[in-house]
Formats: structure tokens, sequence, C-alpha cells
């Protein structure tokens, strides 16, 4: 629970960071336009998880209010939608706070996504949701699939290096790991 809190913390830090700098800056507005998409965007990633496991995932990012809730800051506020699989476990003591785990687990999603656009190149958000994943139950568990809840909080950044459809996806996100990417 601590880290937990703890990675709430640094989110919400990140993001009030991020508030500043575009009230700070509301003269680039118009050029950080560019980079907002009013329509679904899709990111593919892949995921080293924080419990020894590659896979892989997407998303679906749904504009709920695409010109944000702040006037002087380029934001927007997202519904994204989504699924991790993780394919490879590569530690015998497969236990965490979930429990033990097997070989694979599959992870759908619905997080809250908060972006901030802060110049022509880079837009940083962070993530509130929860998951409900399913996974192989583990040597010491003999129902074959175990079913596990968690929530999902996470901090992300996106390198807009050909806006506005294509950037590069970086994200921190709770129970997944490491994301790298691509939106589209």
């Amino acid at each position: 629970m601590a880290t937990l809190s703890r990675s709430l913390t640094i989110v919400l830090f990140t993001s009030a960071i991020g508030v500043l700098a575009g009230a700070a800056s509301p003269s680039l507005a118009s050029a950080q336009r560019q980079n907002k998409i009013d329509t679904i965007r899709v990111d593919i990633h892949a995921d080293l998880g924080w419990w020894w496991a590659f896979g892989t995932g997407f998303r679906l990012d749904i504009p709920l209010v695409a010109d944000g809730f702040i006037d002087r800051v380029e934001d927007e506020f997202a519904l994204s939608v989504g699924v991790e699989a993780a394919f490879v476990n590569w530690r015998n003591d497969r236990c965490n706070a979930y429990g033990c785990w097997g070989d694979w687990s599959v992870w759908p999603h619905v997080v809250a996504q908060w972006n901030f656009y802060l110049n022509d190149s880079w837009s940083i958000f962070p993530e509130l949701g929860g998951a409900f994943g399913f996974h192989d139950c583990g040597p010491a568990d003999d129902r074959g699939v175990c079913p596990t809840g968690s929530p999902v909080i996470g901090f992300g950044a996106r390198w807009h290096f050909a806006p506005p459809r294509v950037a590069l996806l970086f994200r921190l996100i709770y129970p997944f790991g490491g994301q790298i990417g691509i939106n589209f």
C-alpha cells in the first residue's frame, strides 16, 4: 500500500508541474493544438512488468473533453480502454501481493487519462482507473485460471515526432510496469 501511495503522490506532483508549465506559457496554445486529436487514438506498446514479465498491450484513447478543463492550458480528458498480456515470466518465485503466478496473464482495464500538451513535441498524462486480470494460477494452485482485480495508476509522456497523429509513447504504470510504444 505504501508503494501505491508513493506512486499516487508522484503522479499528482508531476501533473501539477505540467499544469503550471502550461499556464506559464499560454502563448504556445495555438502551436500545441496541432498535437491534439479530437478522435480516437490507438497505442500499441511493449511491457516490462514490475513482476518479472514481458508482454504487450494496446489502448484506445477516447477524448471525452477535447478542450480540457483549464482555460489557459492545452489539456484534454480521455477515457482509455485497453488490455495487457504478459507472456514470459523469468523468475521461479512468482509471488507478489496478488498471489502466485504462472506463465501468462491478461488484464483488461479502463482508466481516466488527463493529457497536457507542453509544446509542439511533448505531452504528458497521469492515469487512474481499474483492471480485472486473469492469470495462470501457478504451481502452488490447482485452479488453472485465477481472477485478480487491481487499481491502475500511471504516468506517461508522448514525443510527437510526426504531429498530429504519430507519437512515441513512454509510460510507467501500476500494476503493469514500464511501457514503450507508438501512438497513432
